[in-house]
């Protein structure tokens, strides 16, 4: 199971900032410190309580590795990149966040089941393909 969700929908660049932040274990201050503003800054954008500078945004995304998509939108990945090329895989994704939490589930089962179904028939060929060379 994966950490931390790839997506983070609907959250505001003040929650990203500050779940980022105790992710990475910093204080408000060691945060400031970091990307060269006061700690009160911090505390103000985390509350949303003020906009930011872009530069401040292109420093926060630095010191956290993230994207600036990532802070700045909804349903982006941390990484601000998506690696599926194929399109219409890519389509299908899209569309799959339409369907309810239930079906979603059964989706997320199906795909898992597949996976390692996936993974054990290539662990088992490596394993004959092994077997053989020592026999």
């Amino acid at each position: 199971m994966v950490q931390h969700q790839c997506y983070d929908s609907f959250m505001s660049i003040g929650q990203k900032i500050a779940e980022l932040r105790r992710e990475n274990g910093w204080s408000q201050k060691e945060l400031g410190s970091k990307i060269g503003v006061h700690y009160t800054s911090i505390g103000r954008w985390e509350k949303d309580g003020s906009l930011l500078d872009i530069n401040d945004v292109i420093k926060l995304a630095k010191a956290f590795s993230v994207s600036t998509d990532y802070l700045l939108f909804d349903n982006v990945p941390r990484s601000g990149k998506v690696h599926i090329t194929d399109l219409e895989l890519l389509k299908q994704f899209e569309e799959l966040q339409e369907l309810s939490a239930e079906d979603l589930k059964a989706i997320k089962k199906v795909l898992d089941g597949y996976l390692l179904r996936s993974k054990l028939s290539q662990k088992f060929t490596q394993e004959k393909e092994s077997f053989g060379e020592k026999h």
